[in-house]
């Protein structure tokens, strides 16, 4: 074995760090302990859409609804069918990852789950309705149209 494989190789524990349990635990209170996926099961198990980003192994860094999301057993089963989950033959333990599509999948059910049901093109929709609510009745159309907008977001 080479000096570089030597420092360089990871370990399925690479993917955990000592505040897993308390990140997994986020992640199920976040959605009252439903499936992100089907939104219909109990949630049993987090999965992680990736173990690393731009800076590297994310172990201790992981965001609920973002790098994990609380899923069913047969949801996670699903999740690592060859056809939705990427592995990484040079690097199976960090470079495996899940299909962009099902992460927004994953996503948008975490965002309804957890009461952060506005999306982002909500919100842009909502601010060109303010502006031209604005332009169409001046000032009073923007502050109905801003309040619109605060109490949506609650």
């Amino acid at each position: 074995m080479g000096l570089f494989r030597l420092f360089t190789q990871r370990t399925y524990q690479d993917r955990y760090a000592q505040n897993w349990s308390q990140t997994a635990r986020r992640s199920h209170l976040a959605t009252k302990q439903v499936c992100c996926l089907c939104r219909k099961a109990r949630s049993q198990e987090v999965h992680h859409v990736r173990y690393r980003d731009w800076r590297g192994a994310i172990a201790g860094r992981e965001r609920p609804g973002i790098d994990v999301f609380p899923v069913c057993l047969p949801c996670h089963e699903r999740l690592h069918y060859k056809d939705v989950w990427v592995k990484d033959r040079q690097n199976p333990v960090l470079g495996n990852h899940q299909q962009a599509l099902w992460v927004r999948k994953l996503q948008r059910g975490y965002r309804r789950l957890s009461g952060q049901g506005l999306s982002i093109g909500w919100l842009v929709f909502l601010g060109v309705a303010a502006i031209v609510g604005y332009a169409a009745l001046g000032w009073l159309g923007a502050g109905m149209g801003a309040i619109g907008v605060v109490l949506l977001m609650r």
